[in-house]
C-alpha cells in the first residue's frame, strides 16, 4: 500500500513479570503516509469473514491493514463528500485509510474514486464497530487507530492509553523528537455525544496529583513516583468525566506537590513545562503548569484537569491565554487527588472553548453545577465591582495602552450585563462593612499570614509526614529529595507554631463569611448580587532563563486569595493581547491579557455563561492554540 510503512515498532510484544516467558502485545507504532500512528492492542470489533476479500489484495505492516468503517448506511455517491468531511473533523483519518472502506448497506465490493484513491468499498454485513479508521489484521480482528503527536512542551509525565476494563496502561510509543513525550489521540468518529455521554471523545490530560487506576502518579516528586505502587482506584472527579464519555490522554506535569514554583530555578525534578505564548520562553505559571501549556499549545487536546488552592488554575490560564476555573468549593470530591490544603482545594478545568467548559463543569459539578446552556438570555447581577487598581470612568487622566485595553473591555461588559459599575478596592470595601470581630484589623493585618500558614502546615501534616516516614522506613532513615522551594516552605511551617494555625483559620472564617454576606451575595432572580472583576496579568514578561535568589515564603494578602478564603468561583477570561520586549529574541512579543471575574458561592454557571457571551459578541475572541492567541506558529517548536 502507498505511502504504508512500518516507522518504529514500540514494544509490540513485550515480557510480562508476572510469569516467566509470558509475552503481551503493548500495540505498535506504525507510520502511514507522513503520519505516525499507534495500533490500539486492545480489539475494538471484528470485520465479517464475509468480507475479509476485500483486504487480501492490500499491503500489511506486521500484519495490519489501515482501513475505514462508515457504519451509517450512505450512498456511494455520497461517500467520497462524507470522507472529505471526516478530513475536516478529525485529524486522525487521513486518506490513507481509505484505500479499503466497509459501507454498511453496501450489497457488493467495487471501486470507487475516494479522497483521490481508488478505493475498494466491501460491504459491512454485521460490525460492532462505529465509524472511523482502523487497522485490522488478517483474521478480521479491528484496532483503533491514534494519531501520535510530539508533546514538544513538555506538559505531560504520561501518555496514557484507557484499557477496556477501565484501567490504564503507558501508551507505549514514541516518534521522532527533542526529549519529549508522543501523545496518542483516537479519532474523533468513534464517539457520539448524547445526553448521557456529553462529552464523548473529548481528549482531556490529566494533572498528575490525581489517581488513574493502573498507573502510578508523582505529585511532582520523582521519589514519590518510584516508591510509590500503582493506583487501584481512579479518583471520583476523573471517573465523572470518563463517565460522561470523556478519554484521557496522559497525566500532565505539575509543580511539585502543587505549590508554585518559578521555571528553570524553582524546577529541580522535572523540568518546567513551556509556555508556548510569545517567545516561547515565558513563565507558564503553576502549579497546574503542564495543563496551562498543554491547552495553550495543541489544538488536538480539548480540556486539562488541574487544582487550584491560591491559583494553580487561574495563573497558568492569564500566563497561557486561556480559560480556567477555580470553581465554588465542595463543587466536587477531591478523594484520590494529593491535598494541599483540603478546606481550600478545587478541582477545575483549563480549556480554550466556553461551550465544551460547560458541558464539563456539568459533568464534573452535577448537581452543584447550573448550566445556562439552554437559556436564550439571563438576568445579570446588579453590580459590578472593579478592584485593583483600576481608573474610575470619571477619572480625565490619559491612559497607556495596556490599561486602555482593559478598560475598554471592562466597558463592554458593563453594556452586556447592564450592572452598576463600581471602581473600589477590597481594602475599602473591608473598611466599610468588616465584621465586628475583627475590630480595628485592616484586611492585611487580619489575612497576609493566613494563605502561607494554612497550606504549609496542612502539606506538611498531610503529605510530607506520611512521606518522610514510609521513606525513611525503607531506606535506612534517608529521607527523599525534595525541591528547595518546598523545603523552604515546609521549614516555613515547622518554625510557626501551631497556635497560628488555629488564629489563621479563625481570620479565614471571618472573612469568608464576609463576602458571603456584604459583596457577593446569593439572589433568588439573579444567583449572585453581584460580580468582581480584576486584572490577572500586567507583570512584565517573566523569562525562565533567569537566576533567582533563593525561594522564601511571602505572605501577603492579594486579590487571587480571596476566592480560596470566600470559597466562591473565580474564573480566569483571556481578554486579548498585549506587547512586550523579549531578552529572548530582541524582538517584540504578544503575551495574553486576562481578567478574574468572581461571583456567589454556587454560580458558577453565571461566569460560564458571562464568558460564552463576551466571545458571542465579539468582546473576545474565539482564542487558539499557538505562539499568540489568533495561533501561529510557537518559536522554539
Amino acid at each position: 500500500m502507498a505511502g504504508f510503512r512500518l516507522s518504529r515498532l514500540v514494544a509490540l510484544l513485550t515480557l510480562a513479570t508476572t510469569t516467566a516467558g509470558q509475552i503481551t502485545p503493548t500495540g505498535a507504532t506504525v507510520k502511514l503516509g507522513e503520519l505516525s500512528y499507534f495500533i490500539n492492542p486492545h480489539r475494538a470489533g471484528n470485520i465479517p469473514r464475509s468480507s475479509l476479500n476485500a483486504i487480501s489484495d492490500t499491503p500489511t505492516a506486521f500484519g495490519f491493514t489501515p482501513i475505514t468503517v462508515v457504519a451509517t448506511a450512505t450512498n456511494p455517491s455520497d461517500l467520497n463528500a462524507v470522507l472529505t468531511n471526516w478530513t475536516n473533523i478529525d485529524d486522525v483519518f487521513q486518506a490513507g485509510f481509505a484505500q479499503v472502506v466497509f459501507l454498511a448497506g453496501q450489497k457488493s465490493s467495487s471501486t470507487q474514486n475516494l479522497l483521490g484513491t481508488n478505493a475498494v468499498v466491501a460491504p459491512l454485513d454485521v460490525s460492532d464497530l462505529p465509524s472511523g479508521p482502523y487497522f485490522v489484521d488478517s483474521a478480521g480482528s479491528a484496532y483503533r487507530a491514534y494519531r501520535l503527536y510530539d508533546d514538544f512542551v513538555g506538559a505531560f509525565a504520561e501518555s496514557l492509553l484507557q484499557k477496556p476494563d477501565g484501567t490504564f496502561e503507558t501508551l507505549s510509543a514514541k516518534i521522532s523528537s527533542s526529549a519529549t513525550m508522543s501523545i496518542g489521540v483516537s479519532s474523533r468518529l468513534y464517539f457520539t455525544r448524547t445526553k448521557e455521554k456529553p462529552l464523548a471523545g473529548v481528549r482531556i490530560g490529566v494533572k498528575d496529583l490525581f489517581d488513574l487506576n493502573g498507573v502510578k502518579k508523582s505529585n511532582g516528586n520523582r521519589a514519590w513516583y518510584h516508591f510509590y505502587p500503582e493506583a487501584e482506584k481512579t479518583a471520583p472527579a476523573v471517573q465523572n468525566l470518563i463517565d460522561a464519555g470523556a478519554v484521557i490522554v496522559g497525566q500532565q506535569i505539575p509543580a511539585q506537590f502543587a505549590q508554585g514554583g518559578t521555571a528553570t530555578a524553582d524546577w529541580i525534578d522535572y523540568h518546567a513545562p513551556f509556555n508556548p505564548r510569545g517567545d516561547g520562553y515565558n513563565d507558564a505559571g503553576g502549579s497546574s503548569t503542564g495543563g496551562g501549556a498543554s491547552i495553550a499549545a495543541y489544538d488536538w487536546l480539548d480540556l486539562a484537569v488541574g487544582t487550584d488552592t491560591g491559583g494553580s488554575i487561574r495563573g497558568p490560564a492569564a500566563e497561557g491565554g486561556v480559560f480556567g476555573n477555580r470553581p465554588s468549593w465542595g463543587s466536587v470530591s477531591a478523594d484520590g487527588c494529593m491535598p494541599l490544603s483540603p478546606t481550600m482545594d478545587t478541582i477545575g478545568f483549563l480549556t480554550r472553548d466556553p461551550t465544551l467548559w460547560d458541558a464539563a463543569q456539568a459533568a464534573l459539578y452535577q448537581s452543584k453545577y447550573t448550566s445556562y446552556a439552554g437559556e436564550t438570555a439571563i438576568k445579570w447581577p446588579k453590580k459590578i465591582y472593579n478592584i485593583g487598581g483600576w481608573p474610575d470612568p470619571a477619572d480625565p487622566t490619559p491612559l497607556d495602552d495596556l490599561t486602555q485595553t482593559l478598560v475598554d473591555i471592562r466597558s463592554k461588559i458593563v453594556e452586556l450585563t447592564g450592572s452598576e459599575l463600581h471602581v473600589t478596592e477590597i481594602a475599602d470595601e473591608w473598611t466599610k462593612t468588616r465584621p465586628k470581630a475583627a475590630q480595628n484589623a485592616s484586611i492585611n493585618e487580619v489575612l497576609d499570614r493566613v494563605y502561607a500558614i494554612k497550606i504549609e502546615k496542612d502539606v506538611v501534616r498531610l503529605v510530607r509526614e506520611p512521606f518522610y516516614a514510609d521513606y525513611s522506613a525503607k531506606h535506612d532513615g534517608a529521607l527523599p529529595a525534595v525541591d528547595p522551594a518546598n523545603t523552604n516552605r515546609w521549614d516555613f511551617a515547622d518554625q510557626t507554631p501551631d497556635s497560628e494555625l488555629v488564629a489563621a483559620e479563625t481570620n479565614r472564617t471571618m472573612f469568608r463569611d464576609w463576602p458571603q454576606s456584604e459583596l457577593l451575595m446569593t439572589d433568588s432572580d439573579t444567583c449572585s448580587s453581584a460580580i468582581i472583576i480584576y486584572a490577572t496579568v500586567l507583570a512584565d514578561p517573566v523569562p525562565r532563563n533567569v537566576y533567582l535568589s533563593p525561594p522564601k515564603v511571602n505572605p501577603i494578602f492579594s486579590l487571587s486569595r480571596i476566592a480560596p478564603f470566600a470559597e466562591v468561583p473565580d474564573f480566569a477570561i483571556p481578554v486579548g493581547e498585549f506587547e512586550a520586549n523579549s531578552t529572548i529574541t530582541n524582538h517584540t512579543q504578544m503575551l495574553p491579557l486576562g481578567l478574574g471575574i468572581m461571583v456567589a458561592k454556587g454560580c458558577d454557571g453565571v461566569l460560564t455563561r458571562l464568558a460564552q457571551d463576551m466571545v458571542k459578541s465579539g468582546i473576545i475572541g474565539n482564542y487558539k492554540a499557538g505562539g499568540t492567541m489568533e495561533g501561529g506558529e510557537v518559536l522554539f517548536k
